[in-house]
């Protein structure tokens, strides 16, 4: 019986595990009865699509104009839910600047749609006119396909065949993305002429085979012949990786497989290293006319900002915000986040501009102004973290303005709308930004240091003999915490809507609502709230829940586990202090219990006070969290903190009458 049983719980795990897995299929066009068939995928129920199989076969070879570097694609993805139809529209981005010889082409494009139509397989290829190339800027081109006929329960395959004249640079390989993989390849050969340093990051592990081969290619009638290394990476089985709202850049987390280029050694000549510094690209940039001819460009405005007047005792903070409201008089943002820069007559003749067009203005305007401006280059949060040992345009998408104040930077961009000086919105809150200085060298910055949020409440209040809890509320919020509650005010139709929504956050009912400074570049705005909130009582005892605005109302992190970490927008800072006075006649039966709940290394950290002398209540709350970054190791505490606090803000006070 026993042996029975044991027999029974073997079969039940092989069926879960063929359930929880797919068997990899390698051949393009034919996909299989399994993949066709295929309705959820057991491992990622959420998942909408799923990578069955992806191939990158990549090498060097030789033509007329020297080294080219070849990777050829394949790829097979099955739809699952409506979301996943968004994979019917491929988007792939390649290098082409204008007169540069040296470009990257991808040609030799296919894909192809497979569905089950009354029983039958039926495939759709995509034709020439889905296929559109678009130039992005001075240096890319975007190629766009969309593939046919995609609906739930389509298998997508496709192919195509880049070709690259930068044979200094190997993309990155990625065996992992926001969708399950169940087979990745990736087979890298590289001749021994060209020396790179090659490193696989991220949560997931891959499978890897390093092994010796031979390179050979001929040219002319000739033949080229040397010894080569093979590299060999496998994915397997890998669960998706989702950007959520407390990771900036899921796609750091990916397994990759990255390629530093550290030198060229051809036969009977000496070694030459190739390794690009970030100094190699500050002085690229600087003696770029569209980047440093643009920093040495005169003020435009120079004429206007005769009216502006600043004393030695003025502020640098203040200067700047006068120059700044200045420009933004004449030019507005337009949404976009960029590099490179138009020419400032035509951005002040549009009345219009991306970042970057209102930056270099700006940085003409505050030279002119007596002040030390440059610009500072970036990757904005979404898009990743600036890799320190392998420098690159390729990762830099945008700049922002540093004005020097002695050994300190303040930092302004051009699509501030509702911060201050200091206060950018978080997706350029970066820790490592690069400084470009047209008058010496470049320097490593850290933006993310200058965001917070400090949110101070005090509350006076009364409870009445019904148990009503009313008062009033003045909510100074600063910095980053401002910037937050401007733009809520701003994007709101009118007062009106954004104060239901406080009413509805907090649960309580607002008779009157003013602001001062919602509406002013300034680092604060101060809201006060005259409020009414409903509570129990039976006519002998009152409950009340004393909690107006917490820091809390729901924990975020209701996931036992999590593999990333946890990323903030930016530091924080929560002070309330409540005043209540309760009716005559009554006494307090029960108060919320103080409590310190804090990390083991400090950085975040809440206490909770409570103390009631005659008919007077005193509540006290403090919540810091004094740093953004949480390692995945460290979300137990965090979230254990996060339900704590949730619970805290439900307890109440409990009177009864003497």
């Amino acid at each position: 019986m026993k042996k029975c049983f044991i027999f029974i719980l073997l079969v039940l795990f092989c069926i879960h595990s063929s359930m929880a897995q797919i068997t990899p299929n390698t051949k393009m066009g034919k996909p299989t009865d399994e993949e066709m068939s295929m309705t959820s995928y057991q491992a990622d129920p959420d998942a909408d699509a799923v990578l069955l199989y992806s191939s990158c076969v990549r090498y060097y070879t030789l033509t007329e104009k020297g080294f080219k570097i070849r990777s050829e694609h394949k790829g097979r993805i099955k739809i699952l839910k409506e979301s996943g139809k968004r994979f019917a529209d491929r988007f792939l981005k390649y290098y082409d600047h204008e007169g540069d010889l040296y470009k990257e082409d991808i040609h030799g494009l296919k894909a192809t749609a497979y569905n089950m139509e009354d029983g039958k397989l039926t495939k759709t290829k995509m034709t020439n006119d889905m296929e559109f190339r678009e130039r992005l800027d001075k240096d890319y081109i975007q190629l766009k396909f969309t593939v046919p006929q995609v609906k739930v329960g389509t298998v997508i395959e496709y192919q195509y065949t880049e070709e690259s004249d930068l044979f200094y640079i190997i993309d990155n390989w990625y065996g992992q993305f926001d969708i399950p993989v169940v087979l990745a390849e990736y087979d890298l050969t590289i001749p021994e002429y060209f020396l790179f340093h090659i490193s696989d990051t991220g949560i997931s592990k891959l499978t890897s085979k390093i092994s010796k081969t031979n390179w050979t290619s001929s040219l002319a009638g000739g033949m080229l012949r040397c010894n080569a290394t093979n590299y060999q990476y496998t994915a397997e089985n890998m669960p998706a990786i989702r950007e959520n709202k407390y990771i900036s850049c899921a796609r750091d987390y990916c397994a990759q497989v990255t390629a530093e280029l550290k030198g060229i050694n051809f036969p009977g000549t000496m070694q030459k290293n190739y390794t690009q510094s970030w100094d190699d690209i500050d002085k690229s940039l600087v003696g770029d006319s569209d980047f440093g001819g643009r920093i040495k460009k005169s003020n435009p405005l120079e004429q206007e900002m005769a009216s502006l007047s600043f004393s030695d005792d003025t502020p640098i903070e203040t200067r700047i915000a006068a120059v700044y409201t200045m420009l933004k008089s004449k030019v507005r943002w337009n949404g976009e986040y960029k590099l490179w820069a138009r020419s400032a007559s035509k951005i002040l003749k549009d009345g219009t501009g991306s970042n970057a067009d209102i930056n270099f203005i700006l940085i003409s305007m505050l030279r002119n102004a007596g002040l030390e401006a440059y610009p500072i280059i970036l990757s904005s949060r979404d898009k990743g973290v600036l890799p320190l040992t392998h420098p690159t345009m390729a990762h830099i998408n945008t700049m922002v303005v540093g004005v020097m104040d002695g050994e300190k930077i303040h930092y302004i961009d051009g699509s501030v709308e509702d911060g201050f000086v200091d206060v950018l919105p978080d997706k350029l809150l970066v820790n490592r930004a690069r400084l470009i200085s047209d008058k010496g060298k470049g320097r490593w910055v850290d933006m993310q240091q200058s965001g917070d949020a400090d949110t101070r409440i005090v509350i006076t209040a009364e409870i009445t003999e019904t148990g009503a809890l009313t008062g009033t509320a003045v909510i100074k919020r600063s910095r980053h915490a401002a910037l937050e509650t401007k733009h809520a005010f701003r994007m709101a139709k009118d007062s009106t809507e954004y104060v239901k929504r406080i009413e509805t956050n907090e649960n309580i009912t607002i008779s009157k609502y003013s602001q001062d400074g919602m509406h002013d570049f300034s680092p604060s705005v101060v809201e006060t709230i005259e409020f009414s909130k409903s509570s129990d009582s039976n006519g002998y005892t009152i409950y009340v829940n004393p909690f107006i605005f917490k820091a809390v109302n729901e924990s975020p992190f209701t996931a036992e586990q999590r593999i990333l970490p946890v990323e903030f927008p930016f530091k924080q800072s929560i002070s309330i202090t409540e005043t209540i006075t309760i009716p005559d006649g009554m006494t307090v039966e029960e108060l919320p219990k103080g409590v310190r709940l804090h990390s083991e290394d400090g950085m975040t950290d809440c206490r909770v006070m409570s103390s009631a002398n005659g008919n007077t209540i005193n509540l006290q709350y403090r919540f810091q969290l004094k740093k953004v970054f949480f390692l995945s190791d460290e979300y137990p505490t965090l979230r254990n903190i996060f339900e704590m606090l949730a619970e805290k803000g439900k307890e109440v006070i409990v009177l009864k009458r003497q």
